[in-house]
């Protein structure tokens, strides 16, 4: 009697990189406003920084005082990109462990912080004054968050090497 081997490999969940994804996006929305408060006495200014990139440069220009359409739309813009940044994460790291979940996180956080601040600049030229320190971390510590959450998350399931399954 022969014995069949067939090779499996692991899906991504899909809803655990959703979750993943919804749960650190808002958690550093939050942490941005506070940042934003303390070091630009503003705590509005990172949502309009976010949603400049909707409206253009000129919210910027415009008092920093409360706007809950300015609010709402840099939410809106910044949870698309978290959960972007979360499927991405997850396509990636989800056959690793947990280590390489969090390490493979912060990397591709520090990767999209440099396309974000150096090659879209070309499009939002007025990013350029914020390339900092305090984004740099934002984005690395939401890539290795959202890694971890995603690794903790997630249901593994295996289906035969020659399935179409994503």
């Amino acid at each position: 009697m022969t014995s069949v081997h067939t090779q499996m490999r692991q899906l991504v969940d899909w809803r655990a990189a959703t979750r993943a994804g919804l749960l650190c996006g808002i958690l550093v929305f939050i942490l941005s406003l506070i940042l934003s408060a303390i070091l630009l006495t503003s705590p509005w200014f990172y949502a309009r920084l976010v949603a400049s990139l909707v409206l253009g440069s000129k919210v910027l220009l415009e008092p920093t005082s409360f706007n809950l359409g300015v609010m709402c739309l840099g939410l809106l813009v910044h949870m698309i990109g978290a959960l972007l940044i979360s499927y991405l994460i997850a396509i990636i790291v989800h056959q690793y462990g947990i280590l390489i979940s969090l390490v493979g996180g912060a990397v591709i956080g520090l990767a999209v912080y440099g396309i974000s601040f150096f090659a879209l600049t070309r499009f939002f030229p007025w990013l350029v004054p914020f390339r900092s320190w305090i984004f740099l971390v934002e984005f690395v510590f939401y890539g290795a968050l959202a890694g971890g959450v995603y690794e903790m998350l997630e249901v593994e399931v295996f289906v035969p090497e020659g399935s179409k399954q994503i």
